[in-house]
């Protein structure tokens, strides 16, 4: 049931979002202005080798009033130990073009290797994900409505490390305060028409949370998104982030 409500909710508002998001307005981005990201994270283990990786994020503009980017991703992983596994899904992104003032859909298929390393009160996470891309290109049509023209492919290969610091030293604590600092690095692979530059964007993270009841973790974050596009200079967005992630357990216990 727990799991239930948690899919019911993500889509709930998944739908409500991406609704209010789509709508016909024109808007033009001012990268220089503080942007917002609210996201979901959550990893459900059903067996002690089986389990579901899920998130939904949504990337907002700096008024808070529409979403440029919208986020979904859905896996399967396989645990090969405690602190190692892999994971394959779908992800499906919209995407804001201020060239057409519509939504470009991408769809990814990916692969993770994760590994994950404990010490005393502080833990490294290392992730590799493989990605093949297929991302829409709009057009306007004869009729001047806009639709997907075609879809390019491109793989794009991510470096992703995490370190979290506990600042409760109390190990029965059952909410603890960390720090988190993350970066992760993003290079094309054979995806001219998606990126020509094999150095596709780099994503910096640094954030404080509570850890609740050793499941989940409530999370504000300065995000510092640095593109490096096809054309034009390179572009630095500035995000205030605000995440729940969940590590649910609902496998018998081990």
């Amino acid at each position: 049931m727990k799991l239930l409500f948690l899919f019911i909710f993500c889509f709930s508002i998944s739908v409500q979002t991406y609704g209010q998001a789509t709508s016909p307005q024109a808007h033009k981005q001012n990268n220089n202005a503080l942007k917002y990201s609210f996201a979901y994270f959550g990893q459900y283990k059903l067996s002690p080798k089986w389990g579901i990786h899920t998130d939904v994020q949504f990337r907002m503009d700096e008024k808070l009033n529409f979403a440029f980017q919208s986020v979904y991703r859905v896996g399967l992983i396989r645990y090969l130990k405690p602190d190692l596994g892999v994971i394959a899904g779908y992800a499906q992104l919209h995407t804001h073009s201020e060239a057409f003032q519509d939504y470009f859909t991408e769809h990814r298929i990916w692969e993770q290797l994760y590994y994950l390393k404990k010490k005393n009160h502080h833990s490294m996470l290392f992730r590799f994900r493989l990605e093949q891309r297929f991302v829409g290109e709009l057009k306007l049509s004869d009729s001047g409505e806009v639709v997907t023209d075609k879809y390019n492919y491109g793989n794009r290969l991510r470096f992703y490390d995490r370190t979290i610091f506990d600042l409760t030293k109390d190990p029965e604590a059952e909410n603890v305060l960390y720090l988190a600092v993350q970066d992760e690095v993003f290079f094309g692979i054979n995806a001219p028409e998606i990126n020509r530059h094999f150095f596709d964007q780099n994503r910096f993270v640094f954030g404080v949370g509570i850890y609740k009841n050793k499941h989940t973790r409530l999370e504000i974050d300065y995000i510092n998104f640095f593109l490096n596009p096809s054309e034009g200079e390179n572009i630095m967005v500035h995000t205030l982030g605000f995440a729940v992630i969940q590590n649910l357990n609902f496998g018998k216990q081990e």
